[in-house]
């Protein structure tokens, strides 16, 4: 046991250093906002990437090899809501709010509740798909909440055949969320 915890320690720290200095660019990185932190492992013939999509308001973007951030057909990006703190209510009311909004930049918008996804530690996380013909935009999103934020795991693609395919890969993307140290503000 204490073998596995000083591994994980040292890649935890071997990562973090790497990230703050922008060289985040690979299979796997420990993403961090604020005081939350959580390991992701990109699906195969995925890249993760945490400088792509800084400006986008993304804390790590993902692509498909070959591809990048802003020519991918389909992309995956990672970023944190706040919450506020409390019971499964004000889970539910932070994700009707983000219904709602994207609901007001896409008056077609069908938004369903898919199947919740289980991440590394068995954690079940709602779901929510976003459809919009009009705009042509597909997108599907799990919500994990963690205290008073909440990380949210993306995928979004430009067709329909896009999204399909690219659904597997985000599947495994929300099972190998892992929480991370709580980063300690100075």
């Amino acid at each position: 046991m204490r073998t596995t915890v000083l591994a994980i320690s040292l890649l935890l720290a071997a990562l973090v250093p790497a990230q703050a200095q922008g060289a985040c660019k690979g299979p796997s990185a420990l993403v961090y906002s604020d005081t939350v932190s959580f390991m992701l492992v990109a699906p195969r013939g995925w890249t993760l990437d945490c400088e792509a999509g800084r400006n986008d308001g993304a804390i790590t973007v993902l692509y498909r090899v070959g591809e990048s951030w802003r020519d991918g057909q389909a992309v995956m990006y990672a970023s944190v809501l706040g919450l506020e703190p409390g019971s499964d209510t004000a889970i539910k009311k932070r994700i009707e709010a983000e219904v709602r909004d994207w609901k007001s930049r896409a008056t077609d918008a069908i938004v369903t509740e898919g199947v919740p996804l289980r991440t590394a530690a068995g954690l079940s996380v709602p779901v929510r798909r976003f459809v919009s013909k009009a705009h042509n935009l597909r997108e599907i999103v799990a919500y994990i909440p963690r205290g008073r934020e909440m990380p949210i795991l993306v995928m979004t693609a430009r067709s329909a055949r896009e999204f399909e395919n690219a659904l597997p890969a985000f599947t495994t993307l929300v099972r190998s969320y892992a929480v991370g140290p709580t980063v300690q503000r100075p």
